[in-house]
């Protein structure tokens, strides 16, 4: 039973791997890293691909929100007594009901100004408190679009696992290195240090506020 249970949770983590939205791509880390690109059906090709998706994902453990998206789908929730309603970060939002009636057009979304919203208003009206009486359709995310300081981030950590996995050799001076997630990142240069120091106060400008 044990080995099941950890066979289960090694495919869904899989499962959730190969789901993971990329934040940046073979091209961008291999550039980084001063490498040529490898071909796509290589076996390098996918170890640096499986690196983005770990690293896409831990970058929204960190900051305790997904970051980009690309795909629409709906998520359900029960209501709230009053006229704010509570949801994840969700932006291009083309569709509200609440209890089977369409409230998009009605609906105020918070905060202003933001490409996202993580407050839906219905001003005069109670969202009630029916369980999963709310579906709101969109992209669930903070942006539809990659930021570029994202993607650059996240090549940089891609980066630092790469070099962990495939040290130089050659180099002869001090090799920093952390963990991020289930990986260990490694710096060789003053250069990458700073790099991955100004990547992470990146991501911890995007951390979630709990309300």
């Amino acid at each position: 039973m044990i080995k099941v249970t950890r066979l289960t949770e090694q495919a869904n983590y899989m499962e959730n791997m190969q789901a993971q939205t990329e934040y940046t791509d073979i091209e961008s880390v291999a550039a980084y890293l001063g490498i040529d690109a490898p071909a796509g059906s290589s076996e390098e090709a996918e170890e640096i691909a499986g690196y983005i998706r770990a690293m896409s994902a831990t970058m929204d453990n960190m900051s305790g929100r997904r970051l980009y998206g690309d795909e629409e789908t709906t998520n359900t929730y029960d209501g709230e007594k009053g006229e704010i309603l509570h949801v994840k970060d969700v932006c291009a939002i083309s569709e509200v009901l609440l209890d089977g009636a369409d409230v998009t057009e009605a609906i105020y979304k918070y905060p202003q100004n933001k490409a996202y919203a993580s407050r839906l208003v219905l001003p005069g009206k109670s969202w009630g408190t029916k369980r999963q009486s709310v579906e709101v359709t969109g992209i669930h995310a903070m942006h539809d679009e990659l930021p570029e300081d994202i993607k650059l981030a996240c090549t940089i950590f891609v980066a630092g696992v790469y070099r962990n996995a495939h040290p130089d050799p050659d180099f002869k001076g001090e090799v920093t290195s952390e963990k991020m997630g289930n990986y260990t990142v490694s710096y060789a240069s003053a250069k990458q240090v700073g790099d991955a120091a100004n990547a992470k106060a990146l991501l911890s400008s995007y951390k979630r506020i709990s309300l």
